[in-house]
C-alpha cells in the first residue's frame, strides 16, 4: 500500500514538473518574441516628423503592423503549439521608444484540475537614448 502511494505521489510530481518546464519554455519564447516585436516596431521611424522635431519619432501604425506580421509568422510556424493565439499591443514608451506587450492564450498548460492557466503575457520595451555631446 505504501509503495502504491509513493508511486502516485512521484507520478504527480513528475507530471507537475513536466508542466512547469513547458510553462517556462513558453514564457522564454514569448519574451524573446516580445523583444523582437519591440525592435521591429522601433525600426519604423517617421523620417519627416523626426527631421521636423529633431528627435526620433516612431510611426506606431507601421510599427504595430511590423510587430503583428512578425508575431503571425512566428505563431504560424508552430513555436507555441497548434492551438496558441498571441495578440500584440504596441504603445509608446518614454520620449522616443516603443513597448510591445504580447498576450498568449490557448490550451490549459497544467494537467491537474486544481491548476488552471490558459493565458499569460510578457512585455519588452525598446528606447533610443541619444548620446550626450561631450
Amino acid at each position: 500500500m505504501v509503495f502504491l502511494a509513493l508511486v502516485l505521489v512521484f507520478s504527480a510530481a513528475l507530471v507537475f514538473s513536466s508542466d512547469i518546464s513547458e510553462y517556462v519554455r513558453l514564457q522564454k519564447r514569448l519574451k524573446v518574441l516580445a523583444e523582437d516585436c519591440a525592435e521591429a516596431a522601433a525600426l519604423c521611424v517617421d523620417k519627416k516628423a523626426s527631421e521636423a522635431s529633431g528627435a526620433l519619432v516612431i510611426d506606431l501604425a507601421r510599427g504595430r503592423a511590423a510587430a503583428e506580421a512578425l508575431c503571425r509568422k512566428t505563431v504560424s510556424s508552430g513555436a507555441f503549439g497548434k492551438d496558441a493565439r498571441v495578440s500584440v499591443i504596441i504603445s509608446p514608451y518614454g520620449s522616443c521608444g516603443v513597448r510591445a506587450e504580447l498576450v498568449f492564450s490557448g490550451r490549459d498548460l497544467f494537467r491537474p484540475a486544481f491548476l488552471r492557466l490558459d493565458s499569460f503575457s510578457r512585455s519588452a520595451a525598446y528606447e533610443w537614448i541619444p548620446q550626450q555631446a561631450r
